[in-house]
This record gives structure tokens, sequence and C-alpha cells, in this order.
């Protein structure tokens, strides 16, 4: 599928994957970090004579899993059952 103003290009569907499972006060500032971080690993894989495309899926997928990624930036505790309330649940 060819790039068009309407058609995302890789890096901003990725960004988007991240940043909309962050609370709505840090995606700004997590988004921006990103892309400069992408932007550097993209620019790193083409001075070692990646293309640009190769480049950019070789950065996102050494990044990973976006949900992971998300994670990652997101304060707190990441389980569902609290170990407070574990006991209870196994009951």
């Amino acid at each position: 599928m060819p790039f068009t103003a309407a058609t995302p290009s890789l890096t901003d569907a990725y960004l988007h994957e991240v940043v909309r499972r962050l609370p709505s006060k840090s995606r700004t500032g997590v988004a921006h970090e990103l892309r400069g971080t992408l932007a550097d690993m993209v620019e790193d894989g083409m001075s070692r004579g990646l293309s640009a495309e190769e480049a950019e899926h070789g950065a996102l997928e050494e990044l990973g899993d976006p949900a992971r990624l998300a994670e990652s930036y997101s304060p707190g505790p990441h389980h569902l059952i609290g170990p407070a309330h574990y006991h209870d649940f196994l009951e």
C-alpha cells in the first residue's frame, strides 16, 4: 500500500499503539521521546547501509510489542488482583 497523507507511517501507527495505552497527561511527552528515539535508531540503521524502510522495520522490531513498551512508561503495579486480595480470590 503506498503512503498517502491519509495513511500513517509504520512509526506513526506504532506510536499510536503505545500512547493510547498511557494516561492522557503523559501521551505527548512519551510520543515525542519515542519519535526521537526511533529517528535515531533509523538513522543508525541507515548509516550501516540499510534502506530507510529496513531501518524503520528493524527499529520497531527492536522496541518490541507496543503494549509492553507502554507498560514500561505507566506508573504503578500491573496486576489484576492485588496481593491484599489474592487469597480471597482463591477461595
